[in-house]
């Protein structure tokens, strides 16, 4: 007789059990609106962009959509494999400060240069898009190492960072091409604000 074990399940038993075992945050409104909220902040690059290119009537090609989710998604995902493993090093009170500082430094990085970045994104738009997918995925790099010390999955944030990287870059195109877009100008501001709001907020212990 088999014993119980992963390798006498079906396929789908097998995946299922392999999943299982993965680390994911616990379901809770507390975890889940802070993540939501830094995947919309981190990808204001991507409204932007996606509204340029939209304003010139121009649709974004499907495999660009999947090419910056999956490297938006992987790159987060591995920052967050990388905080992981810092925070073995660290006292865990440091943690949270330091996600907040992250955040912080991202979201004033943002206003300051939100100018010469959608400049430089749309340069990279007009030769290929994987160039354009890898700089988009910088801004996830910082998100990722952030998320990391906050104690999330690399696999939900990993998946809700690209899913988001995608859809933002996707709905921006959308409303450049049907909306006024008169308010473009206050997409990264407002961004910016709320990742220095969610890094004051979990620096001072939230």
């Amino acid at each position: 007789m088999c014993r119980i074990s992963i390798g006498c399940l079906s396929p789908f038993s097998r995946i299922f059990a392999i999943i299982s075992k993965l680390r994911v945050i616990p379901v809770n409104m507390e975890s889940l609106i802070p993540l939501f909220l830094i995947a919309l902040s981190a990808n204001v690059d991507n409204i932007g962009v996606g509204l340029v290119y939209g304003l010139k009537n121009r649709r974004i090609p499907y495999t660009a959509l999947w090419a910056v989710t999956a490297i938006g998604g992987i790159s987060s995902g591995l920052a967050v494999e990388g905080s992981e493993w810092m925070r073995q090093w660290l006292p865990a009170f440091l943690e949270k400060g330091i996600a907040g500082g992250i955040l912080i430094l991202i979201g004033l990085h943002s206003w300051t240069f939100s100018g010469i970045k959608t400049a430089y994104y749309n340069a990279l738009m007009e030769k290929e898009w994987w160039f354009l997918a890898v700089g988009l995925s910088l801004n996830n790099l910082g998100m990722g190492m952030s998320g990391g010390f906050l104690g999330y999955s690399s696999l939900v944030f990993g998946l809700l960072i690209g899913l988001a990287s995608g859809c933002t870059l996707y709905l921006g195109c959308h409303f450049g091409q049907h909306f006024n877009t008169t308010w473009q100008k206050w997409i990264h501001p407002v961004g910016a604000c709320l990742l220095i709001a969610m890094g004051v907020y979990q620096f001072w212990g939230g």
